[in-house]
């Protein structure tokens, strides 16, 4: 049972990238959505 850990981290490791993607993606669609409410400011 020596190579428990390894999977652990490896694991560990691919779901740290899953959420980082989500918050980078969440992060664009917050960027979006200030760009839109800036150009409606500036229209107005």
């Amino acid at each position: 049972m020596g190579g428990g850990n390894g999977q652990k981290s490896k694991m560990a490791r691919e779901r740290n990238l899953e959420k980082n993607k989500g918050a980078k993606g969440s992060q664009l669609e917050t960027n979006k959505k200030a760009m839109s409410i800036q150009i409606f400011l500036q229209h107005c």
